[in-house]
């Protein structure tokens, strides 16, 4: 039950956006309208009945194929620019609202292509970028320590679940990690132990040793850990030297990182359980 609830929480920029979005659709499709329904203009009553029908029925495929998650803000994107084509329109026979729906999706296509792939980085100007996520777990701050610091005894396979190897360059400051990153490929990185305080502070500087100046391939992790009434807050701070604003508002609005850390802790939580039974 508790990650469920995370889950939900996660997903509160994309449902305050969705929410938003049909609203606006709602409004558009019947804007400049006469009509009044419960003593209201149509406009709102639409805007209503979008906003509450198309983001229930969004959140509910979000919910059950999470895989798809990312989908569910373009598709809300397509309402209010169907809407200002006419493609709701009632005076329109059927075959002229069809083409609009039909040549309005060809449009909104690759603007859903863009906002979910990097082809749009390389024409944009890149910056440096800080991302905080904060999470929880029934674990102390002792429990959780061997997981995040990296020392030559600890655990070091859960600080990233795509670790392929770690490698000592200098023990207890510097390693070289290499990790999947998807698609059958692997990123290899330098990372500088910056600040060890156990049990409560970790943070390292990174850099990838193939491509040092790529978007997301070097910058500063810092991990907090404190002790709470029901075990520990998490907190990471992501600092990267260059990143895309592309990137940064999809991260903002999938609570990536947030979603990377709940995965995170419950694989923590699942192999202490296991080890301690």
């Amino acid at each position: 039950m508790r990650w469920f609830l995370y889950r939900l929480y996660r997903e509160r920029r994309r449902f305050a956006l969705v929410a938003f979005l049909t609203f606006l659709g709602g409004w558009l499709a019947f804007r400049g309208s006469a009509l009044t329904l419960f003593d209201m203009p149509v406009e709102i009553v639409a805007a209503f009945a979008f906003m509450v029908v198309l983001t229930g029925a969004l959140f509910a495929v979000v919910l059950i194929f999470p895989q798809l998650r990312s989908h569910a803000e373009t598709i809300a994107l397509s309402i209010p620019v169907l809407s200002l084509a006419g493609a709701f329109d009632p005076q329109l026979d059927g075959w002229a609202s069809f083409l609009i729906f039909v040549f309005g999706l060809i449009f909104i296509y690759p603007a859903g292509m863009i906002y979910g792939g990097p082809t749009l980085d390389s024409f944009v100007p890149r910056r440096n970028r800080s991302y905080r996520s904060t999470s929880t777990s029934s674990l102390t701050p002792e429990d959780l320590w061997p997981y995040f610091c990296v020392t030559p005894n600890s655990r070091p396979e859960f600080r990233m679940v795509n670790t392929i190897s770690l490698e000592w360059l200098e023990p207890g400051r510097r390693i070289r990690e290499v990790a999947h990153a998807g698609e059958g490929k692997t990123i290899e990185e330098i990372q500088t132990i910056l600040l060890q305080e156990p049990p409560s502070l970790f943070q390292f500087h990174f850099q990838s040793v193939h491509a040092p100046d790529a978007p997301g391939h070097r910058g500063v992790y810092t991990h907090r850990l404190t002790r709470t009434d029901k075990g520990t807050a998490v907190e990471t701070i992501r600092q990267y030297d260059t990143d895309s604003w592309r990137t940064a508002l999809f991260t903002w609005v999938d609570d990536a990182f947030g979603r990377s850390d709940d995965a995170k802790l419950k694989a923590i939580e699942a192999r202490e359980r296991a080890r301690r039974s």
